[in-house]
C-alpha cells in the first residue's frame, strides 16, 4: 500500500520527512535513546532539535569503535545529562558540560581506566561502575583503596553510589562521613566491612548491600561504635555464597529501627530457627516495617509442619522449592540462582503464579542443575518470569531431546546469554539456545567452547543473522595471542565489541 499528498496540486509521494512531529514523538517512545541518535542525528536541523530532549540520557556502551568516531561529533555537547559508556572510553565524560549522571560498563580490573578520572567522577551527582568479575584479589584491594579513599570521603558529590561486580573492604582508615550520599549499592567482603560502612553513612536513605563472606561475625569482633542510622528507609541485603547468623543479622537491623521496607536474599545458617524467631527476633526491631520481601534458603530442610507455619505466618503469598528456599511473591530481587528441572513441581499459597509474572523484578536467572534441562523448565520459566534478560549456565549446558526439537519457544525479552565451558555442551545446544533468544545482543562465552563450535556457527545458515545482529562478546578465560583468531571471531561477529578477560 503507498501513500500520496497534494502539493501545489500535484501528487506526490509521502516520505518519512512528511509525517508530523507527534507521530515521531510516538516512535520514539518504542526506541532505545542510542538507536534514535544513530538513526537520525544529522538528518536535518528538524529531526535534531525534533530528538534532542531523547539524548539527554543517552547509552554509548553498546557501539562499536566506528559507530563512536561518526556519530559522537554529531552529539550536542550541552543537551547531555546522563551518559552510559564503556570504561574504554572514560575520557569523552569531558566532552559534556551538563553532565551529572555517569554510568561505566565493562570494567576490567588490570585494564581499566576510570581510576585516573576518580577526581571528576565524584564531583557528580549519580556514578554506576559495573565492573566484570575478577578471581583477583589483589586488583579488588587496589579498588577498595582507591574508592574508599574517594568516592566514601567528605569531598565527594555524590548523592547516589553503584558499584557492582566486585567486593569492597572497607578500610575504617580511609573511609570518611558522606555527608551527600541518600542512595547506595554496594558489595562488600564481610559484615565487618559493612558495620564500617553503616558508622560513615549519615544521611543514608536507601541501602543495599551484597556480602561475599556472609555474616557470621559476633558483638564483640566488630567496632563497639555502631552508630543508628536514622534516615534508613529501604534496606536491602544479600548473601547467597555463604550463610548468615540470625543473631549477626539481628546486630545489623538493630542499628536501622526506621526502616520501613526490608529485603533479604540470604541463606540462613541458624539448622533449629523457625518462623516466629524470624519474627520475633529479627522482623520486631524494625517498628516501622511496612514491607518484608524475601529469599531464603536453608541450610536444613524444612520439615512439612515448619513449612505449613511460614505460609500460615507471613501475610503475603509465598513459593517453596527444593524444600528449603522459600521466597515471598511477587519476586523482589533481580537474580534466582541454582535454578533446575525440579522448580517446575514447586508449593505455593499462590492461587494463580501467572498472576505475579508481569510484576517480578527478576531480571537474571542462574541456572545451576546437574542433568539436561527439560523443555517444561523453559516453559515454566517462560510464563513464571517473562521479562527475564539474562540466562546463566554455571556447571552443566546440555538440553533434553524434547528441548532440542522444539520450535515454538522464545524469550522475547532475553538479551545476555552466559555460557561455560563444559564438554557436554554441543553445538546443538548452543545453536537451540540462540534460536530461544530472537532478541539476543549479548553473549559471555568461554574461549575454548567458542574455539570448539566456531566452524559450525560459521556454516550454519539459520543462525547467520543472529551472529549479524550481536552487539557484545565477552570471552572468558582465555588470551588470544594469536591476531588471526580475534580477527575470524571478528568476522563471525562483524557488529560486535568484542573483548577478552
Amino acid at each position: 500500500m503507498s501513500y500520496t499528498i497534494v502539493r501545489s496540486n500535484k501528487i506526490m509521494p509521502l516520505t518519512l520527512e512528511d509525517l508530523p512531529n507527534e507521530l515521531y514523538v510516538f516512535l520514539f517512545n518504542y526506541l532505545k535513546s542510542s538507536d534514535i541518535f544513530r538513526l537520525f542525528s544529522g538528518l536535518n536541523y528538524r529531526f535534531n532539535q525534533l530528538i534532542r530532549r531523547y539524548l539527554r540520557h543517552i547509552d554509548l556502551s553498546r557501539l562499536s569503535d566506528i559507530q563512536l568516531t561518526n556519530y559522537l561529533p554529531l552529539l550536542d555537547a550541552e543537551s547531555v545529562h546522563a551518559l552510559k559508556l564503556n570504561d574504554n572510553y572514560i575520557e569523552h565524560i569531558f566532552l559534556y558540560r551538563n553532565l551529572n549522571h555517569v554510568t561505566l560498563v565493562n570494567i576490567i580490573n588490570e585494564k581499566s581506566k576510570w581510576s585516573q578520572f576518580v577526581a571528576v567522577l565524584k564531583q557528580f551527582d549519580y556514578l554506576k561502575m559495573i565492573f566484570v568479575w575478577d578471581l583477583c584479589d589483589d586488583t579488588d584491594e587496589k579498588c577498595s583503596s582507591i574508592i574508599c579513599s574517594n568516592l566514601f570521603h567528605h569531598s565527594c558529590s555524590l548523592k547516589e553510589l553503584h558499584l557492582e561486580h566486585i567486593y569492597l573492604t572497607i578500610n575504617e582508615n580511609r573511609i570518611q562521613p558522606c555527608l551527600l550520599l541518600k542512595r547506595l549499592l554496594i558489595g562488600v567482603r564481610s559484615d565487618k566491612d559493612l558495620h564500617i560502612l553503616m558508622n560513615n553513612l549519615p544521611l543514608i536513605e536507601y541501602l543495599k548491600v551484597n556480602l561475599e563472606y556472609g555474616i557470621h561475625h559476633q558483638a564483640h569482633h566488630i567496632s563497639s561504635i555502631r552508630r543508628i542510622m536514622t534516615k534508613l528507609k529501604t534496606f536491602h541485603i544479600e548473601s547467597l555464597e555463604y550463610c548468615v547468623r540470625s543473631d549477626s543479622l539481628k546486630l545489623i537491623l538493630d542499628r536501622c529501627p526506621f526502616v520501613e521496607q526490608l529485603f533479604l536474599n540470604i541463606m540462613l545458617g541458624d539448622r533449629h530457627i523457625n518462623c516466629r524467631q524470624i519474627q520475633d527476633e529479627l522482623l520486631s526491631l524494625l517498628v516501622n516495617l511496612k514491607e518484608f520481601h524475601f529469599y531464603i534458603s536453608f541450610v536444613a530442610l524444612i520439615d512439612q509442619h515448619n513449612l505449613e507455619t511460614y505460609f500460615s505466618s507471613f501475610n503475603r503469598p509465598i513459593f517453596a522449592y527444593k524444600q528449603h528456599c522459600l521466597f515471598s511473591l511477587p519476586y523482589a530481587f533481580e537474580q534466582l540462582d541454582l535454578v533446575e528441572n525440579s522448580i517446575v513441581n514447586c508449593r505455593t499459597t499462590a492461587n494463580d503464579l501467572c498472576l505475579y509474572s508481569r510484576q517480578h523484578h527478576l531480571k537474571k536467572i542462574v541456572l545451576g542443575g546437574k542433568t539436561a534441562y527439560s523443555l517444561k523448565l523453559f516453559a515454566f520459566i517462560r510464563d513464571m518470569f517473562p521479562n527475564v534478560q539474562i540466562l546463566e549456565f554455571t556447571r552443566y549446558c546440555y538440553l533434553e531431546i524434547d528441548l532440542l526439537n522444539d520450535t515454538n519457544l522464545v524469550f522475547n525479552c532475553l538479551h545476555t546469554l552466559v555460557l561455560p565451558c563444559v564438554y557436554q555442551t554441543t553445538f546443538a545446544d548452543v545453536k537451540r539456545l540462540l534460536l530461544l533468544t530472537p532478541n539476543l545482543d549479548t553473549i559471555n562465552i568461554y574461549y575454548d567452547l567458542l574455539l570448539r563450535i566456531k566452524s559450525q556457527l560459521e556454516d550454519d545458515v539459520e543462525l547467520y543473522p543472529l551472529c549479524q545482529q550481536l552487539r557484545q562478546l565477552i570471552v572468558f578465560s582465555g588470551f588470544v595471542d594469536k591476531p588471526f583468531l580475534h580477527q575470524q571471531i571478528q568476522s563471525l561477529f562483524p557488529k560486535a565489541s568484542v573483548s577478552y578477560t
